[in-house]
């Protein structure tokens, strides 16, 4: 079965408090405060594509304006080299749950290769980021459009 970890980000009373990674929701929100708790999508291939993305979802008050931006990365040598980023369009500032998801990045079969995903979240004026952890996939290296 696959998982996918969590990084919650808690909002309260003007303070950010970064929960780190794990398996859980996030705590309900009271009042004056609010919590965003942001997912790694699992990262796979799936037709020659690398399909990978990032969720955010904040409840309460005080998370807008709400923005997310994610980056696939792949490891060359001991180094993680930027493949593609993108970042949550502006229309989505106002809504409580963004979701980015991509499937256009082309994979080929010849080789294994470790990508992980790093993402920032903001969410009024409080923000945190967070990194996957590595995921090996029978790929070679991924060329963006």
């Amino acid at each position: 079965m696959k998982t996918r970890q969590f990084v919650t980000t808690v909002l309260a009373a003007g303070s950010l408090a970064i929960s780190g990674l794990f398996a859980a929701d996030p705590a309900p929100a009271s009042a004056g405060t609010g919590a965003c708790a942001g997912n790694f999508h699992v990262i796979r291939e799936v037709n020659g594509f690398v399909e990978w993305g990032v969720t955010s979802q904040c409840t309460g008050d005080d998370w807008y304006p709400h923005q997310v931006t994610a980056q696939l990365e792949t490891q060359v040598g001991g180094s993680w080299v930027p493949v593609l980023r993108r970042a949550s369009p502006g229309s989505d500032q106002g809504k409580p749950v963004v979701v980015l998801q991509f499937h256009n990045d082309k994979c080929r079969t010849n080789t294994s290769n470790n990508y992980r995903m790093q993402a920032w979240i903001s969410a009024g004026k409080h923000a945190t980021s967070a990194i996957s952890q590595p995921t090996s996939l029978p790929c070679g290296d991924v060329a963006s459009e």
